[in-house]
């Protein structure tokens, strides 16, 4: 009797311990995967500027995901695709498609010469260089938390997606084309964005191609004076 008592003490044990063990464990775990899939979604951001650096060079433009994810019709046609080709399934949402994968939302907007977003419905005109490549979390709170967004100089900014005019949710709520621009600087730079969200450098510090644009700009600068 006494050792089943003992038994069944140490099943019990083992079922309070588990318990305790998932309700601390488990949040964590849903966090981790999370950052994993905010990494990823950085990691598609670098590919798209990759992606548009050839894209341009070969036609003088940027181009829209289905285009680089040779899912458009081009001419003279992409010999081989830049993003892999899910990268240009669309999916309709306000303001535009945008494309599902990894857990986030992705859009890339082309600004035209005189600095206005291209319609999406619209072609790109020649000579639309700058873009900007957005990421949002597919299922807010669920896969991820955070909003990500680059350019052509590789200024990466993130944004805790929290704020009244933020909250970004898959093709649900889908940022405006210039929400992590701050308004009067001259390129992506950490601040309160036009969506009034606070946008800081990705992981704290500016990447190599951000600053070597700087330091380009800054000699053409001295050298006009």
């Amino acid at each position: 009797m006494r050792t089943l008592l003992y038994v069944l003490g140490g099943v019990a044990g083992l079922g309070v311990l588990s318990f305790f063990t998932l309700r601390l464990a488990a949040p964590n775990v849903v966090i981790a995967g999370q950052k994993a899939t905010e990494r990823q979604a950085v990691a598609e951001l670098r590919t798209l500027l990759w992606a548009q650096d050839r894209f341009i060079e070969r036609y003088g433009r940027a181009g829209r995901l289905a285009e680089l994810a040779g899912q458009a019709t081009l001419t003279p046609p992409l010999s081989t695709s830049l993003l892999r080709p899910t990268m240009g399934t669309r999916t309709p949402a306000p303001g535009g498609a945008v494309v599902f994968a990894s857990g986030y939302t992705f859009r890339v907007v082309v600004f035209d010469q005189a600095g206005r977003p291209v319609p999406d419905d619209a072609p790109v005109p020649p000579g639309a260089t700058a873009w900007i490549g957005q990421a949002w979390p597919k299922e807010r709170g669920a896969s991820a938390a955070f909003s990500f967004c680059i350019n052509g100089f590789e200024d990466i900014l993130q944004s805790g997606n929290d704020t009244p005019g933020q909250g970004y949710d898959g093709a649900r709520r889908v940022p405006a084309p210039d929400a992590c621009v701050t308004p009067g600087a001259p390129r992506l730079r950490a601040g309160v964005g036009a969506d009034g969200g606070q946008w800081s450098d990705w992981r704290g510090r500016r990447t190599r191609r951000s600053l070597a644009a700087d330091q380009a700009a800054g000699a053409a600068g001295g050298a006009k004076r």
